[in-house]
């Protein structure tokens, strides 16, 4: 009877050794799989630590470049702002070089009246011939603002010479009188 405990005893031990044995070489394998996965792990973290950087060497480059770009930007409203000032300038020198265009135009004008008026004078109504008018030219403005034209001086001869009759000009004896002293003269 204490034979037969002892080899059951002894059956019992090997088949817990043996269960045992299997259970550590089960508990072996799972491990050498955790460490297979743990290492692929290390692999992938190292591989997103790597994306990671070149992520931060591209946002790096693009906050680089959008930089400049806003330079460039700067540059670009500075130069504009300096064009459009130019612009200004160019439009008013052309607005005064108009303006005295047309105020030499109208004094022109003035002095070929006087002429006309000094030639009546001289040579007298029937001898002097009444000049040709240039026509005027066109009158360009740059900017929307009306503009006076300069007032020419009008006397009622030259308003006469305009309407074309010289009937009512004045002879030169009328404007100069001469007396008796002068005739000898």
């Amino acid at each position: 009877v204490v034979a037969d405990e002892v080899r059951n005893l002894a059956q019992r031990a090997a088949q817990a050794a043996k269960e045992t044995q299997e259970l550590l070489d089960g508990t072996i394998r799972r491990i050498g799989e955790s460490a297979r996965e743990i290492k692929d792990i290390n692999v992938n973290f190292e591989d997103i630590v790597g994306s990671a950087k070149k992520m931060g060497e591209k946002i790096e480059a693009i906050t680089q470049a959008s930089l400049e770009q806003s330079r460039g930007i700067e540059q670009i409203n500075t130069a504009t702002t300096e064009i459009d000032g130019v612009t200004q300038r160019l439009a008013a020198s052309a607005e005064e070089a108009a303006a005295t265009s047309e105020e030499m135009d109208a004094q022109a004008v003035s002095m070929m009246e006087i002429i006309d008026q000094v030639n009546l004078l001289v040579m007298g109504a029937d001898k002097a011939a009444p000049r040709q008018r240039p026509e005027r030219r066109p009158q360009y403005r740059l900017t929307e603002a009306p503009r006076q034209a300069l007032p020419t001086k009008q006397t009622k001869a030259t308003a006469t010479n305009k309407a074309g009759a010289h009937k009512s000009l004045p002879k030169p004896e009328d404007a100069i009188p001469m007396d008796d002293d002068f005739k000898d003269f």
